[in-house]
């Protein structure tokens, strides 16, 4: 086996948990099976009631974070301007963030992290973004309805976001590929 100093790659895979109730492989006090840990979003207080009516609409946290996603899938690449700082922005204090905890899909959490990066703004920044985005294109646009988002062009679309780091260290490039082919740029993975 090669040396790992020798190495001028490197590649990783984080399994992501599919089923919507799975439980971790880690045994509580009483010998129950935990479940996975909540995530959290921090809203600003002046968003809370925009977030509540979608929360009514799609029935909890978790679907409405998957139909932001899901409905801007396509586009993530170009939704918003990209940040000049080289550090993540976060949302201010003086917004008085209120707390929602939630247990997203792995692969809804995974995806919004990963346009977060690309965006350089914090995870809950981004929801953040995507929400008052919708608020505002519903305003302005025809209403979306949950329906019209089962089509295959979404379900089979895939992530992939490069970051480069130049030579000089003065610059970071980023990348993203939405695209159903992004897989086959990828070792695939054995089940075993």
């Amino acid at each position: 086996m090669e040396d790992a100093k020798n190495q001028n790659q490197s590649q990783h895979v984080r399994r992501l948990m599919k089923a919507p109730g799975a439980k971790q492989p880690r045994k509580g006090l009483n010998s129950r099976f935990k479940r996975i840990t909540p995530s959290d979003l921090w809203i600003p207080r002046q968003q809370v009631s925009n977030l509540t009516k979608r929360i009514a609409k799609f029935g909890c946290l978790k679907s409405t974070l998957h139909f932001l996603l899901k409905k801007n899938r396509n586009r993530l690449h170009s939704l918003f301007a990209h940040s000049k700082n080289e550090k993540t922005l976060y949302q201010k204090t003086e917004l008085e963030l209120v707390r929602f905890s939630f247990r997203p899909d792995s692969a809804d959490w995974a995806e919004l992290r990963i346009a977060a990066r690309y965006y350089g703004v914090s995870i809950c920044n981004f929801f953040v973004m995507l929400l008052l985005f919708d608020e505002n294109e519903s305003n302005e646009e025809r209403r979306i309805s949950w329906e019209n988002f089962n089509d295959r062009e979404f379900r089979n679309s895939e992530i992939l976001l490069t970051q480069l780091i130049s030579s000089k260290r003065n610059t970071i490039f980023f990348s993203i590929l939405i695209d159903s082919s992004v897989s086959q740029a990828f070792p695939k993975m054995s089940s075993a």
